[in-house]
């Protein structure tokens, strides 16, 4: 047995000089890369919205099938996003992985969801 303090006690103890490498949180990519696609969705819907309102020269009618179509694709995008959001929380959660992408998810799954949300209520509150 060795005096040294700078040394083992035993050989079942290892030290590192350099810290051991966590992975990602899986969880965490999947809520990343969930809540961009659905970001691009709704972009693509607003969009969409545009080039329909463009063509008729007017507003796009509430009970139009087009109308309806993408209402049910916006509801539908909020709840991909509130999953990226729900996976966001659960990659935070996970013990010994990296939290970037975990965190990145909950900021763009929230900025998105308030975005949409925010622009919902612009729409109603201009409608006569």
């Amino acid at each position: 047995m060795s005096l040294n303090p700078y040394e083992p006690a035993s050989p079942a103890y290892e030290w590192r000089a350099t810290p051991i490498e966590r992975k990602h949180s899986g969880l965490g990519i999947a809520s990343f890369v969930m809540s961009i696609l659905v970001g691009l969705g709704m972009f693509c819907l607003i969009a969409w919205i545009a080039v329909l309102a463009a063509s008729s020269g007017q507003t796009l009618k509430e009970d139009s099938s087009q109308a309806i179509a993408i209402g049910l694709g916006i509801f539908a995008f909020l709840f991909l996003d509130l999953i990226a959001f729900l996976l966001g929380i659960v990659g935070l959660c996970q013990p010994n992985r990296q939290k970037v992408f975990a965190i990145l998810g909950l900021l763009f799954s929230f900025t998105v969801a308030a975005g949409m949300i925010g622009l919902i209520a612009v729409g109603l509150s201009m409608k006569k």
